[in-house]
């Protein structure tokens, strides 16, 4: 939801309200676009003239009000939710763009203040806005932030600014708050510098006391004693004996001394005496001040309230009247409308009247015309469905004919060709007898050392203790099945001992979904599985490891 502030008129009249000029309001608005602020108007006249520019829509505004730099946000009661939702975001970048560095209000840099009524925005409603957001401004303060030099006063006209500030300002409980904390930490330095005094006289006294227990002869007495223990300053040993800040040459001297320390401690005494009295008409002043205000602000809202009473009121007798008028004018409005109705109903009567004989006129004929046209197409429809079934009657005689000449041809090549496959079977069978035939004659022909290769070439095998599968070039030899990693490759990777020790040779493609295959199980109870590459060489393979 992040609003376009591009518009450069916005800093231009930022910088002229900014300066001092005459130009003391800005008015910012969207334009009939979603999130495109721009700069609607500037001008002088303060919140009067601001006031009356507000309308029914979202609005950004920044003014100069006595003293402060205030940036109001508008949004009017007949604004709908998401766009008072979005004003709200928008509000908040809007007030970024006028930061602490370009505005000050009272020191608060969120100086946001919402309206929804341009009947709000008056310079009662905003002081007290801003004396909820705890905004006081001196008279320095309120020069400083417009620009002006501040005016300096002299210590004989304290009680006169003292009366100046309380006509002007007004103190939140904030400011008091913060006076009072003022006054406890400088309380506590108060105390700790007289806990301080206190204890260098503690210890000044406890060093008089032990110098006339060492020196009896040096003349130090309890007046002494006693007047260093009122002493404001203390003493200091100096070359074997005491003195203060001057020569205590005589119990005299110190007893003057002590004299002007109480003298001292009473003025101090009735200086703060009076501080607080001035601390208590101000705040006694404060208070009245306060109260007034509250009760200015009271006696105006009353006026408010009362003033838009009767000003309800009066638009309650007026809309009454516009009601009443306006049922007066409903009524006869309804006697004009029933008697043109009752003279369009009887004019519709007629009418209908009419018509109805004019339609009974028409049905008649439309039915007589209906029943000829009915009978001329039931004559064609009679001879077209006699037409259709002699040629259905045609075409199921050709179908039948056709049929069982398809069928007789069909029988006859269906035994055609299962002569053909029987024929092709036993052939087959007859070939695959004499080539085992021919194997078993070798086989016997060969002794079990010899090294003569029976088959060879390549072949996929999974078993041993491994769960792999293995692409082999295998030579098969009256001792056993040698595989090797490659047709070229002199030694055998896997050596697999056949003669007089498999247990078991069966097919496996129905138990491995894999075809061409067949497994071995020796009498160690060892498992291959073996793949060949096309069924003729799986059947030879086959033939060939069951009779080793």
């Amino acid at each position: 939801m992040s609003c376009d502030l591009s518009d450069s008129r916005i800093a231009q009249a930022y910088e002229a309200i900014k300066s001092g000029s005459e130009i003391d309001w800005m008015l910012l608005g969207y334009n009939d676009t979603r999130d495109v602020i721009s700069l609607y108007e500037a001008g002088s006249g303060g919140l009067d003239a601001l006031r009356q520019r507000l309308g029914d829509e979202v609005l950004y505004a920044l003014v100069r009000f006595e003293g402060r730099y205030l940036f109001i946000n508008y949004v009017s009661n007949s604004v709908s939710g998401v766009r008072r939702a979005r004003a709200l975001v928008h509000g908040r970048a809007v007030g970024a763009l006028f930061d602490v560095k370009k505005v000050t209000v009272a020191n608060n840099t969120t100086a946001q203040i919402n309206f929804t009524s341009p009947r709000e925005l008056t310079a009662t409603n905003l002081r007290q806005r801003l004396f909820q957001l705890g905004d006081v401004l001196s008279p320095a303060e309120r020069d400083r932030t417009l620009g002006r030099p501040l005016t300096t006063e002299s210590p004989n006209s304290h009680r006169t600014s003292i009366m100046s500030m309380v006509q002007n300002i007004e103190q939140p409980e904030e400011v008091l708050a913060r006076r009072d904390r003022v006054e406890i930490n400088r309380s506590k330095e108060e105390a700790e510098r007289l806990q301080a005094e206190w204890k260098a006289r503690e210890e000044y006294e406890r060093k008089l006391r032990a110098e006339r227990r060492r020196h009896p002869e040096s003349g130090v007495t309890d007046l002494h004693i006693a007047s260093a223990k009122n002493s404001s300053v203390g003493a200091r040993w100096e070359n074997g004996h005491y003195a203060s800040s001057e020569e205590m040459n005589s119990p005299t001297d110190m007893i003057d001394t002590t004299v002007d320390q109480h003298q001292l401690v009473i003025a101090r005494q009735q200086e703060a005496e009076k501080i607080r009295q001035e601390q208590e008409e101000l705040a006694r002043l404060e208070a009245e001040e306060s109260k007034r205000q509250a009760e200015e602000i009271e006696r105006r809202e009353k006026e408010q309230r009362e003033r838009e009473a009767r000003e309800a009121e009066e638009e309650r007798q007026r809309q009454l009247e516009e009601q009443r008028q306006a049922e007066l004018h409903r009524q006869q409005e309804e006697a004009m409308e029933r008697e043109r109705q009752a003279q369009i109903e009887r004019e519709k009567a007629e009418r209908a009247a009419r018509e109805a004989l004019e339609r009974q006129r028409k049905l008649e004929e439309e039915e007589a015309e209906r029943r000829r046209i009915q009978e001329e197409m039931e004559r064609k429809r009679q001879a077209e469905i006699e037409r259709r079934q002699r040629e259905e009657a045609e075409r199921e005689t050709r179908r039948i004919e056709q049929e069982r000449q398809e069928a007789v041809a069909k029988a006859e090549a269906i035994r055609q060709e299962k002569e053909r496959r029987v024929a092709e079977e036993q052939r087959i069978k007859a070939e695959a007898e004499r080539a085992r035939q021919d194997k078993l004659n070798i086989l016997s022909q060969l002794d079990e050392d010899s090294q003569e290769v029976l088959m060879s070439g390549h072949l996929s095998i999974q078993g041993g203790g491994s769960p792999f599968w293995k692409r082999r070039a295998f030579a098969c030899l009256p001792s056993g099945l040698y595989l090797y990693p490659s047709e070229l490759a002199q030694n055998p990777t896997t050596a697999i001992p056949l003669k007089n020790n498999i247990a078991h040779v069966q097919e496996s493609h129905l138990d491995t979904l894999i075809p061409n295959s067949f497994q071995i199980i020796l009498k160690d109870n060892k498992q291959y599985t073996i793949f060949c590459d096309s069924k003729r060489e799986e059947q030879q393979l086959f033939e060939l490891i069951n009779h080793l």
